[in-house]
């Protein structure tokens, strides 16, 4: 069985920025907790950005599992 290099990469980039994503939502608490709206609103944001980019990454792995099966 042959592992294909950017479904790996997806795997990777997606696990990055659900990490990624996970502590912008923490600090965003964190800056909420400490009624420092700007900040909070700041790593909310970023917070979604990461998870987008996440969920986009594990999608194009998944095609990658979907086109490698279908063969």
């Amino acid at each position: 069985m042959t592992t294909n290099p950017e479904h790996h990469d997806d795997h990777e980039k997606a696990a990055h920025h659900y990490e990624e994503a996970a502590k912008h939502q923490r600090l965003a608490h964190k800056h909420h907790l400490e009624d420092n709206k700007e900040m909070a609103a700041y790593h909310a944001y970023t917070a979604q950005g990461h998870h987008y980019q996440a969920e986009y990454h594990a999608a194009a792995a998944n095609r990658h599992h979907a086109s490698r099966h279908s063969r």
